[in-house]
Parts: structure tokens; sequence; C-alpha cells
């Protein structure tokens, strides 16, 4: 952990008394305590860090009246819980940007859609979630003809997607299948089924819920940060 790092987070904790407060709510953790107390394990400070740095660019508009809701303390502590479990940095940005995101859209009174948005980011690897970002990327470049049904659409550009996965991710056509199968437990995507002719399988689609989740973290995501 540089020093940088600890200099940056320590200033934006101590100049915004609201962002200080989120500090206190971790169970055992005072201002000083989450950033330099010994006793606290460093790689959790390290990712609690993460946090916290996101927050603050993030320039969250609090008041008290509003770190004192419990919508607003619930999500933050669910987050803080999720953060704490997840080893990838580039999640975390993405479960900072999510919280962010929905505290500014006025989200955290839909408690239990927050945390399902919440532990489908937490459950991701970040392939997954690069494999989901370069099909919405082919998706909007052929968007749905009002005369063709999702097959015919994912056909113009499925070989072209399986290249890019393949050039950018490493994953071949088989491996990028199978990984696609199992991103259907997240309810982002949906393979295409029926009796088509000629067609063997293997081909899908972004669905609903992942363009929800979608414009809750397209700050990391359209940066690259992923």
């Amino acid at each position: 952990m540089s020093k940088n790092l600890v200099s940056k987070a320590s200033e934006g904790i101590f100049s915004n008394p609201y962002i200080r407060s989120l500090t206190q709510l971790v169970p055992g953790g005072g201002t000083l305590d989450i950033l330099v107390q010994e006793r606290v394990d460093r790689i959790k400070k390290e990712r609690f860090e993460i946090l916290i740095n996101e927050l603050i660019e993030g320039n969250l508009e609090l008041t008290e009246e509003i770190i004192q809701s419990e919508e607003f303390i619930h999500a933050y502590l669910q987050t803080a819980k999720a953060v704490s479990a997840t080893q990838q940095k580039e999640k975390i940005k993405l479960m900072a940007d999510l919280f962010i995101s929905s505290y500014k859209q006025n989200s955290f009174s839909k408690v239990d859609e927050y945390e399902e948005l919440l532990q489908i980011v937490k459950d991701l690897s970040t392939r997954e979630m690069n494999i989901l970002f370069i099909l919405e990327v082919f998706e909007n470049n052929n968007p749905k003809l009002q005369n063709e049904n999702m097959l015919q659409r994912c056909s113009k550009f499925w070989t072209d997607f399986e290249n890019e996965v393949q050039h950018k991710l490493g994953l071949n056509p088989s491996l990028l299948e199978s990984a696609l199968s199992r991103l259907q437990r997240t309810g982002l995507y949906s393979v295409i089924t029926g009796a088509f002719m000629d067609y063997e399988g293997g081909q899908g689609y972004l669905t609903d819920s992942y363009y929800q989740l979608r414009r809750l973290i397209i700050n990391k995501m359209d940066s690259g940060d992923i």
C-alpha cells in the first residue's frame, strides 16, 4: 500500500465529516482504526481504502440527515461487507460505482433490488463482466430490426463477437459458450432456445436486468477500468 494512497484517503476522510462518519460504521473501526491501525488486517484495509477513495471521488452530496437514514446505512454496510469479501480491485470499484449511482438515483429505498444487484456484481468475475460488455458493444451496433427474431439478429455478428472475445480475453468459442451458459445464473444473459433451422445453439442476448445494472455502473465500464 503506497504512502500516497494512504495520504490521499486520509485527507479525503478528514476533510469530509460525512465520509468520516462512514468509516465509523464498520465494526471495530474509528477514523484511524480503518486506515492506519496496526491490528486491522492489511488486505482488508486496502480493500476498504479503495471503496472510500471511490466514494470521495464520486462527490457524494451527503448531509447529516442522509448519513443517518436507515436505507443509506443499510446499503453502505452491505456494500462494505461485499467489498471485504472481494479480492479483485476492479470489482470493488464496480461496487463503489453501483453504490454511488444508486444513491444519486435515489434507489436505496428499493432495498431488495439494490442487494440483488450488489450480489450479482460480487458473484461475477472480471472476465465474465468483460464478456458481457463486449457483447453489449455488438448489440448496440446491431439493433434488432422490426421483422427479425433474436437469433437472426445475433447471427449477424456472433462470429465477430467470438473472435473479439478470443482476441481480448483468450477464450475460444467452446470456452466462451461454457462461460455464457454459466452467466445465465445471473439473469444478465439469456441463451436462445427453440427449433430453428440450422441453429446448433450457443447464442444469446443481454437481458433487461443487464441494462439496468449497466446504467448504474456505467462510469467504470466506459472508462475501461475493468
